[in-house]
């Protein structure tokens, strides 16, 4: 289930977990499992490997049915996540997508 939150992040006092939802990080059916956390500067996965980027490191959020592929900046590696359901995946992409078009208008994003 997908959760839309607004709270303050445990570590920086502006970071805001905007929503989590359940994903597969990979395209194969036994790819990691965890969940993925869209915060006001964080796209994160957590599962058995964890991983972060800072949204200035995104170049474009596109999302297929229950996949959200996320384009990296200076190269042509993309992170697939495959979502429950196209809803969960609409609402990750949308939300991925401002949040990074945030961080592209702020001259110094970390």
């Amino acid at each position: 289930m997908t959760t839309s939150l607004q709270t303050a992040g445990a570590g920086s006092g502006d970071d805001r977990c905007h929503l989590v939802t359940p994903v597969r990080f990979g395209r194969r059916r036994t790819d990691q499992v965890g969940h993925l956390l869209l915060t006001s500067t964080w796209l994160q996965f957590r599962g058995t490997v964890d991983l972060s980027l800072c949204w200035s490191e995104v170049s474009s959020v596109d999302y297929a049915g229950c996949d959200l592929v996320v384009a990296l900046h200076g190269t042509t590696r993309t992170l697939r996540f495959c979502c429950q359901t196209e809803g969960e995946a609409l609402r990750a992409g949308a939300t991925a997508g401002h949040l990074a078009a945030l961080a592209q208008s702020e001259p110094l994003q970390t």
